[in-house]
């Protein structure tokens, strides 16, 4: 084989090793061009999750927030209301014990005071000055009972016995307070408001 012909075969060898290798190089290239771009997208992908849950959940918890404050604005409401309310109603209580229907039960409500002494033990009745007359009516000569005036006890009686431990209290001021809750419940059923 002559000199010229082996190089010619040589050359077209070596260009077609040349060529098979660049066609591998190629492949190889675009594999790995196509593993990094699936990998970037899978990495993209990910990070929108991510950033989709993490949005996710911003939005429940300001959800939350702003329902607990919503909540938070309408029982403060509905308490001021209530105690607008139980501010008129105490306002008022000072008049009822002018009235004929309250002075005809004063002498039950003294009573059922009187039920937790016995007959003959000392007693102190402190009511308004203006209910004087119908506490002292109503004891009858009770021995061992007294009434004193005293402006600052409020609408109603306070009956004090066994040297200053036992107290019944019997002012309207008190019972609202004890039935502060139903009073207010009823209240608001009343208004139309929502318990």
């Amino acid at each position: 084989m002559p000199l010229d012909q082996l190089l010619q075969a040589l050359e077209r060898e070596a260009t077609a090793t040349a060529d098979g290798l660049r066609a591998a190089a190629q492949a190889e290239a675009l594999q790995l061009s196509l593993a990094a771009e699936a990998g970037l997208s899978q990495r993209r992908e990910h990070s929108v999750e991510e950033r989709m849950q993490a949005l996710r959940w911003s939005l429940d918890e300001a959800s939350g927030e702003a329902a607990h404050q919503t909540r938070g604005e309408v029982l403060r409401a509905r308490e001021g209301l209530v105690q607008t309310v139980m501010t008129t109603l105490l306002a008022a209580l000072p008049s009822v014990v002018e009235r004929t229907d309250y002075r005809e039960q004063l002498p039950l409500r003294l009573g059922e005071a009187l039920a937790s002494v016995t007959p003959d033990e000392a007693i102190l009745v402190r009511c308004s000055p203006a209910l004087v007359p119908p506490v002292t009516a109503a004891l009858d000569g009770r021995s061992g009972a007294a009434v004193a005036a005293d402006a600052d006890i409020g609408s109603g009686f306070v009956m004090v016995a066994r040297q200053d431990c036992l107290e019944v209290d019997d002012t309207l001021e008190s019972r609202v307070a004890r039935q502060r809750v139903a009073l207010a419940r009823e209240a608001l059923k009343l208004l139309g408001v929502p318990a």
